[in-house]
């Protein structure tokens, strides 16, 4: 059966990793034989018609949130409490990395001073509970939206949202929906919104 991946986030090839992280020259934590770097990077594909935009995520380990933090899109909410960390990069962005949480943004702008620049508002969060729902958990389900203004331009990333395929399009009055998890409680995959290169 022929089926469009939308977005799809996977494992990225290794070869990509070398590159980037001399060229962030951040310090990552030790990585041993269980839980090796690559297991940190995903692809992103864009449903985009016309493009050949690609993406990249690299993850860092989850921070606890107490008390837990509401996720809202319209009427629907979430409680979660740990929070993604990480950088992420997509070729329609320009040739920059974006921090995921403030700690990274930290990071970067000590290491290039262009990133004081960037404003950033927003989290991705994970480990969530579903309040219409008895507090059914989700722990691998990942909520969320990054804002990003730089230069006068305005970038967004979006995780848990219902799409409009055919407009390739985010809907913004809600549901929350479980569009990315982690797989095998590891590997982000799922569907994401861009602001720039859609789906």
């Amino acid at each position: 059966m022929h089926k469009k991946i939308l977005g799809l986030v996977a494992v990225a090839v290794s070869a990509m990793i070398g590159s980037a992280s001399a060229a962030l020259s951040l310090t990552f934590p030790s990585f041993g034989a269980a839980d090796p770097i690559q297991d940190k990077f995903a692809d992103v594909h864009y449903f985009t018609p016309g493009n050949n935009y690609q993406g990249s995520f690299f993850w860092l380990p989850t921070v606890q949130v107490l008390p837990s933090v509401p996720v809202l899109l319209g009427a629907d909410t979430r409680h979660c409490t740990k929070q993604l960390r990480g950088l992420y990069y997509s070729d329609a962005w320009g040739q920059r990395l974006w921090p995921l949480d403030p700690q990274t943004l930290s990071g970067l702008t000590s290491l290039d001073a262009s990133y004081s620049d960037v404003t950033m508002t927003g989290a991705f969060y994970t480990s969530c509970s579903n309040p219409s729902n008895s507090g059914s958990l989700e722990l691998y389900s990942v909520y969320g939206q990054m804002k990003y203004t730089w230069k006068g331009k305005v970038f967004s990333i979006s995780m848990g949202r219902r799409y409009d395929v055919t407009a390739n399009a985010t809907l913004s009055g809600g549901p929350l929906v479980s569009s990315v998890q982690y797989f095998n409680n590891q590997t982000p995959l799922g569907y994401i919104y861009d602001n720039i290169s859609g789906i």
